[in-house]
Formats: C-alpha cells, sequence, structure tokens
C-alpha cells in the first residue's frame, strides 16, 4: 500500500505538471496568436507609411513642376514688359519692342496670337500679289495681308 501511495502521489504530481503545462500552453497559444496580430498591424502600418511616402514623393515632384511654371510666369511677365500691342497696319495688330529704332517695316514684329500664349513668334514680311504686304506667324500659321505700314501713310 505505500508503494500505491508513492505512485498514485507521483500520479498526482504528473497530474499537476501536466494541467499547468496545459495551461502555460493556453496562454502561449494566446501569446502568439496576440503577437501574430502585432505582426499583421505592423505590416498594415508599414504599407500606409510607405504609400504614405509614396504620395509625399509625388507631390513634392508636382510642387517642384509648378514652381518651375510659376517662375516662368515670372520670367515671362518681365520679358513682355518690354514689348507693346501697336496697330502696325489697318486692322493689323502685333508686338512691338518699346524701344525701336526706325519705322515699323524695319522693327521686329511678334504674332500676338502667340504672344498672349507667352510664346515669342516673329512674323515674317512676304511681299505679296498686287504691292501688298504679308505677315506670317510660322508657329501658329495666322497670316495677314495689308497695303502698307500705319507709319508709312
Amino acid at each position: 500500500m505505500f508503494n500505491e501511495l508513492i505512485v498514485a502521489s507521483q500520479s498526482v504530481q504528473a497530474l499537476t505538471s501536466l494541467l499547468k503545462a496545459a495551461n502555460s500552453l493556453a496562454n502561449y497559444n494566446e501569446i502568439v496568436a496576440a503577437v501574430s496580430d502585432v505582426n499583421v498591424k505592423l505590416m498594415q502600418s508599414n504599407a500606409a507609411a510607405l504609400e504614405a511616402q509614396q504620395t509625399m514623393s509625388q507631390q513634392s515632384a508636382r510642387i517642384a513642376e509648378l514652381e518651375k511654371q510659376v517662375e516662368a510666369f515670372e520670367e515671362w511677365g518681365e520679358e513682355a514688359k518690354a514689348y507693346g500691342v501697336i496697330e502696325v497696319a489697318r486692322g493689323v495688330f502685333a508686338a512691338v519692342p518699346h524701344e525701336r529704332a526706325g519705322d515699323l517695316q524695319a522693327t521686329q514684329k511678334l504674332c500676338l496670337n502667340c504672344f498672349n500664349q507667352r510664346t515669342k513668334s516673329i512674323l515674317q514680311q512676304s511681299h505679296e500679289d498686287q504691292r501688298q504686304i504679308g505677315l506670317t506667324c510660322h508657329r501658329c500659321r495666322a497670316k495677314v495681308v495689308f497695303r502698307y505700314y500705319a507709319d508709312v501713310v
């Protein structure tokens, strides 16, 4: 009977250790599940951070592009101040430099259509039928024909 008590005591000790192991195993599974959940949330936050970084990079590039456009507008504004709109012939207008030397025929003339689009396009003069004068913009293909310049009359 003494041996049976010892075996029973050992069985109780084994059962106690099994119960402790089962209890710690349940806690371990909960810990593993919690760690797994934390890992999922970390991966989601990393993905969100990468997406935010990409968006920020795109916005920085767009800002740089817009700054270049603003700079170009400011430069054009300064350059455009040197020109004025003048009627070079009856009903024919062109942008010419404020400080010009000589008559309109010898002055550089810019296409107003292109000038209003912030582009300098020089009007090319040509001789037309019936002793008329033509001014052609090779950028926008505009062409005007007239008899004589306004300052020649």
